[in-house]
């Protein structure tokens, strides 16, 4: 890859947010390209199959719950930003249908793509969040769009280890660093 050419105005952020944001959203692109590239791999079968290993667990159920983070982390772009993972869709056509789940993965990179120009990492958000199953009250926590794109991440790549193990289970091989975490790697 090329660097990018960053040239700072008197209203630019610091030079060190730029890259820190580049970088979140470039590492962002690439866990959603693996995505891809791995559904491109797969056939119907091995993308639906109920792993013994991981609890009846499918590729494609970890990846639509994959992709339910971050569009919940961006349905609500605009205006005061609140979260709330717990608002997850389920048995969704994505998890048995590749062609879908190609499909939603494109748009979520376009809309990464987009949204890295219009929000900055820093922008405060609020956090909804079940602590107790037996409680429904949702509790609030502070945090900022940079810190939950960068959680998305991380729980992408945690979901990707259990899809490596299904894809093991069915005798797929998978490139070595699919499901690690950078600072593993390093």
């Amino acid at each position: 890859m090329s660097a990018i050419q960053i040239t700072a105005t008197p209203n630019s952020p610091p030079q060190e947010d730029l890259h820190q944001n580049e970088q979140v959203v470039r590492m962002t692109l690439d866990i959603v390209q693996q995505s891809i590239d791995l559904l491109k791999r797969l056939d119907d079968d091995q993308y639906t199959f109920a792993s013994k290993v991981m609890a009846g667990g499918t590729i494609g159920k970890h990846l639509r719950h994959v992709y339910d983070h971050y569009k919940l982390l961006y349905k609500h772009c605009k205006g005061q930003l609140t979260v709330d993972y717990d608002l997850r869709e389920r048995n969704n056509p994505s998890e048995t249908d590749r062609f879908i789940a190609i499909e939603n993965l494109e748009e979520l990179q376009n809309t990464v793509r987009h949204y890295s120009h219009v929000i900055p990492l820093e922008r405060e958000l609020t956090l909804l969040a079940t602590i107790d199953p037996n409680d429904k009250h949702k509790y609030t926590f502070h945090s900022s769009f940079g810190r939950e794109l960068f959680y998305s991440n991380i729980h992408a790549i945690h979901h990707y280890a259990s899809i490596k193990a299904i894809c093991i289970e069915q005798d797929i091989s998978m490139p070595y660093e699919f499901g690690m975490a950078p600072s593993t790697l390093q």
